[in-house]
């Protein structure tokens, strides 16, 4: 009888024990990505012709936990006018992003959609073909790894894929771990009435009880 009885008891808390595995299991959930974006609008206007303006923004993306870059440039575009972000690490904290702390520039450059790698002194000018007064985009999206090494690389604009070379051979460049600041710059004598969004995506594990 009583060999019976420790047998029921023993199924019992077996049962219980399963039940609360699935429980936990079922309420365990892994989400995507989480971001944080940044929005830049149109910079002032010079009072003087064809002058540089900037303004640096802030941002952490030494995260070990970042997975996403996503980069995306609109403007009135025409070859008299240039609208360039900029990324790297600031050094000196000073809170300006200088030549000599930058590491990749993106942008349009007076007809051109340009990629620059600045360390290497390499730049990539891909030139627009249709009309250069229009309102264009520019779109850069880079995936990293748990390593902070980027993994994919995808750009386009408003008329179509750019820099494919760097689809097919990722370069080891195009996200630098150390990142802490974003430039964007204008140059020229005609109004783009730009606008610059950049997301930083982290990777999260949420853990949900019900």
């Amino acid at each position: 009888m009583g060999s019976r009885r420790e047998l029921l008891i023993g199924v019992w808390m077996k049962t219980r024990i399963i039940r609360l595995f699935c429980w936990v299991m079922s309420t365990l959930a892994m989400s995507g990505l989480y971001a944080r974006t940044f929005h830049v609008g149109p910079l002032h206007v010079s009072a003087y012709v064809d002058t540089v303006v900037s303004t640096n923004v802030l941002f952490n993306g030494s995260r070990s936990d970042v997975r996403n870059l996503d980069v995306r440039l609109q403007l009135n575009g025409s070859v008299s006018n240039a609208v360039e972000i900029a990324f790297g690490h600031d050094g000196d904290q000073d809170g300006d992003l200088s030549v000599n702390e930058t590491d990749v520039v993106l942008g349009w450059r007076g007809g051109f959609y340009s990629l620059e790698d600045v360390a290497r002194d390499c730049r990539v000018l891909e030139p627009a073909t249709n009309d250069m007064s229009a309102a264009r985009f520019l779109n850069l999206s880079v995936v990293t790894d748990a390593r902070q090494e980027p993994r994919a690389f995808d750009a386009f604009s408003d008329e179509g894929p750019r820099f494919s070379r760097y689809s097919e051979q990722v370069p080891a460049w195009a996200y630098g771990s150390d990142w802490n600041v974003f430039k964007v710059i204008r140059r020229g004598v005609v109004e783009p009435g730009e606008t610059v969004t950049v997301g930083i995506g982290y990777e999260r594990f949420v853990i949900r009880l019900r």
